[in-house]
């Protein structure tokens, strides 16, 4: 849930200084024009920080960054020598959830203008980019957000081609297949996530292109990380040699069939499954609820499972091969069905 409107207002801040965040009581946030503005209008007040453009969106909108630095290290090859930890702060990946653009703001303010926190750049180097999604950021509505605590109006979380960035790995694999300038990094912060789902449909639609996959926690050495990155930059230079590779096969795409009558089995996850069931049954439709899962199921969907996914998917899974063993090759179709959420399990 994002959560707006728990700043304090500093009384040392001069009026044209101030945020629409902060003018607004804390109920609003600055749509991409204005942020942009302040973000250009915080470079050119300070030496010690730089705006650049890495790219534009699909509806012509800039994708802009701030590089901010006390000694005035701003490209990349400046940046890496100067041997200061590098923080890159990136805001509105979910456009709609856009507290971290405000408080960036803020935060640079007291950094560039008022100098109260100057000193956080003794060792290290900021990247702010004050929007990512910035077409989503413009697709604004009080409605947006329903269960949020504000802001008044918000943007949206996909982009204007319907992207969830930090969710659609295979849409970001198509297409990264069907560019070749394009080689994926694919970072997660732990085992359960979306590469326990996703990495070996990523592997099937690449069909060998350069792929680096990385995994950070507090187990994990830099050095380990380093390494690997230098070896896929290796990696990439020799499958640049070789040329454009062949154009890949089409994906088929399925053709629409009638809906039959299926019996539906409904895996126990908890007692809502008899009301699911309930429903099914109203609608007309042969629904059963499979026994509580045991040691088999998990074992089962162990057997199935890469290791890296979360426990109650093995579960699932177990159930789901147990189911499909115990039917015989002329029972009707069936669907296993699990009810769906809006969150990434």
């Amino acid at each position: 849930m994002s959560h707006f409107g728990t700043g304090q207002r500093s009384t040392k801040v001069p009026r044209e200084w101030l945020t629409q965040f902060e003018l607004s009581d804390q109920k609003e946030s600055p749509r991409y024009a204005e942020t942009m503005a302040y973000f250009n209008k915080l470079a050119a007040s300070s030496p010690h920080a730089k705006m650049f453009t890495f790219g534009v969106s699909p509806q012509g909108r800039d994708l802009n960054y701030l590089v901010v630095s006390n000694s005035n290290e701003f490209s990349p090859q400046q940046v890496h020598n100067s041997r200061k930890a590098i923080v890159l702060i990136q805001n509105g990946i979910h456009a709609g959830e856009i507290e971290g653009k405000d408080a960036s703001m803020l935060l640079l303010r007291d950094i560039l203008i008022t100098k109260e926190k100057s000193h956080l750049l003794e060792n290290l180097i900021l990247l702010v980019i004050p929007i990512l999604n910035v077409d989503g950021h413009e697709r604004i509505s009080p409605a947006n957000g329903p269960n949020q605590n504000g802001p008044a109006q918000m943007g949206w979380r996909t982009t204007s081609q319907n992207l969830n960035l930090n969710r659609d790995y295979i849409k970001a694999a198509l297409t990264a297949r069907s560019d070749a300038r394009l080689y994926p990094v694919v970072v997660s912060n732990f085992g359960c996530g979306p590469d326990g789902f996703t990495l070996k449909h990523m592997e099937k639609i690449l069909r060998g292109k350069p792929t680096l996959f990385l995994e950070f926690d507090e187990h994990r050495g830099e050095a380990g990380m380093v390494t690997r990155l230098e070896a896929f930059l290796d990696e990439v230079a020799g499958h640049r040699k070789k040329g454009p590779a062949p154009p890949p096969e089409p994906i088929a795409a399925r053709k629409p069939r009638r809906p039959r009558a299926r019996k539906f089995y409904i895996p126990y996850f908890a007692d809502d499954a008899h009301v699911y069931a309930g429903i099914l049954r109203y609608a007309g439709f042969e629904a059963s609820i499979l026994p509580p899962p045991d040691a088999q199921s998990r074992r089962k969907g162990e057997k199935f499972s890469s290791g890296k996914e979360c426990h109650p998917y093995m579960v699932l899974a177990g159930d789901l091969v147990r189911l499909v063993e115990s039917r015989s090759k002329g029972d009707p179709p069936a669907v296993f069905m699990f009810p769906g959420t809006a969150i990434p399990c």
